[in-house]
């Protein structure tokens, strides 16, 4: 099954962070593209790592989520 749900995602109104690792499978190039369709998005590419960056840089991943989730609460 083909789904193509880019065209929704202008519409979405809520805080977006996407991530994906410098050697993800999402690469980085795609990513970007999707946040640049998406208000309110924010990105980031973790270096040196993969598909599984929030296992490879656990540490950095979670500090950034905990700071996305803060920032956007009190929003």
């Amino acid at each position: 099954m083909d789904a193509d749900v880019t065209p929704y995602l202008e519409k979405l109104r809520l805080p977006v962070l996407y991530t994906c690792g410098e050697f993800n499978e999402a690469t980085p190039k795609s990513t970007k593209y999707f946040r640049e369709l998406t208000p309110k998005a924010q990105i980031r590419v973790f270096e040196g790592a993969s598909h599984q960056h929030h296992i490879e840089s656990k540490k950095e991943y979670n500090e950034l989520l905990r700071s996305f989730i803060a920032d956007n609460e009190a929003r």
